[in-house]
Order: C-alpha cells, then sequence, then structure tokens
C-alpha cells in the first residue's frame, strides 16, 4: 500500500485497531494494553518505537495513572504481588507533572502485539479492551 493509499485509509478511518502491551520500569516492569492505530503488525512496532519523547511521557503518565486509579488497578493487577515500594513509585509517577518523567522509563524493546484477539478495527480492540480485559474505555490509550 502506497503513502497515498494509506492517508485516504486513515481519512476515512479504516486502520485496525492492535492491542499493545509496552512496558513502563518503575523498579519492575508494568504495562496496560495500549490501542495502536495502523495497516500491519510491522507498522505499529516502528510507529511504537518512533514516538516523540513528549508522546512517551504522556504514555508513561497514562499507564501509572490508570493503575492507580480505582475502576482499573484492582482488576488489573494485584497490589500483593508487586509490592509496597513499587505500589508507591507508580503513585509518586502518577502524580509527577508529566514534562519531569523520564521517556527512557517506556520500555520500547517491550512492545507486544496481542495478535490472538480476533480484532480488526478500532472499535472492535476497544469492546475487547473493555469486555475481555475490564478496564473502562475512558482508560484505554489511543495512538
Amino acid at each position: 500500500m502506497t503513502d497515498k493509499e494509506k492517508q485516504t485509509q486513515r481519512a476515512l478511518g479504516l486502520e485496525k485497531g492492535f492491542i499493545t502491551r509496552i512496558s513502563v520500569e518503575i523498579p519492575t516492569w508494568v504495562s496496560l494494553p495500549v490501542l495502536v492505530k495502523g495497516f500491519s503488525e510491522d507498522e505499529v512496532r516502528e510507529r511504537m518505537f518512533s514516538l516523540s519523547d513528549n508522546e512517551k511521557r504522556k504514555l508513561i503518565h497514562h499507564i501509572c495513572a490508570s493503575l492507580m486509579s480505582d475502576g482499573v488497578y484492582d482488576g488489573y493487577i494485584d497490589k500483593k504481588y508487586l509490592g509496597e515500594e513499587v505500589v508507591d513509585e507508580i503513585q509518586a509517577m502518577a502524580n509527577r507533572p508529566i514534562r519531569d518523567l523520564d521517556p527512557k522509563d517506556l520500555c520500547e524493546s517491550c512492545v507486544e502485539i496481542d495478535a490472538d484477539t480476533g480484532v480488526d478495527t478500532v472499535d472492535e480492540a476497544k469492546t475487547y479492551i473493555t469486555e475481555e480485559l475490564g478496564i473502562d474505555v475512558e482508560n484505554i490509550y489511543i495512538i
């Protein structure tokens, strides 16, 4: 597909929705599903590796803030499993201004695309994340 064809497809909203996990290092690794629009897994992976530092900071903040919110945290990660030190660090990062976060905390080498979900569209990916993973639609980060 040429770049012009991709631009047309994007304008029509025909990109696929890929459920992707990328980890943040906060003494241990934590991640949250992120919805990435694209036409192929390779394109999505390339897109994730080329995020700007500001976008990385926003993503780190989103992951930390979402993990600390009641709607996501309880069903997604077990507080006892992480330990108090890690939970305190997640809370501290969630409360830090975005500009003060270090984009290097986002582990690009840990980009994992979930290809077994059977979703194709962005709407199907949102539905899967909300129904299967128990994450509220307003907590889904879309790239």
